[in-house]
């Protein structure tokens, strides 16, 4: 567990993460409302996300008087790749962290190759593109979907089942 966010357990930052990338915007009153926790809870680990870059926070300019509420929002710097094996076209989606997809390439299998011969060619054309798209530094982590059965979620913008938590 990384050190900024102390001895919360990884199931209420789960949590906590979810709620915050359940809409564009979010208040961490937002947030300590739709997961139940207290509001200082909800700010340790927000403050730990904004510190990693996971989150990003902007003032709003909704309210008319008083304090400017603070909103945050997912950061649109950091991507997961996902190289998906599990359709005969094989893609890889370029992801933000709410697992929308950004990108997506296409490799169209070669009936003339064997199978390994059109995973070499997708994953070099892959990674290209990947390379071209987004600095790879920014990428924080990658998957790879074969096929088989997974259970019932489906991430926004990919096509087939992910794989479960």
């Amino acid at each position: 567990m990384k050190p900024e966010f102390g001895n919360l357990k990884p199931e209420t930052i789960m949590e906590i993460f979810r709620a915050a990338t359940s809409k564009n915007r979010i208040t961490r009153a937002e947030i300590a409302k739709i997961t139940g926790l207290s509001v200082v809870t909800v700010g340790k680990v927000v403050d730990a996300l904004f510190s990693l870059k996971i989150l990003r926070q902007t003032v709003s300019l909704d309210a008319v008087r008083g304090r400017k509420s603070r909103v945050l929002s997912v950061s649109g710097s950091i991507y997961i790749v996902v190289f998906n094996l599990a359709t005969p076209n094989y893609t890889v989606h370029i992801c933000d962290l709410t697992l929308r997809t950004i990108e997506t390439f296409t490799y169209h299998s070669n009936a003339d190759y064997f199978a390994d011969e059109n995973l070499h060619f997708f994953f070099e054309q892959g990674g290209k593109y990947v390379n071209e798209k987004i600095n790879i530094q920014k990428c924080c982590g990658c998957a790879i979907l074969t096929p088989g059965e997974y259970d019932d979620y489906i991430p926004i913008g990919l096509s087939t089942p992910a794989i479960p938590d």
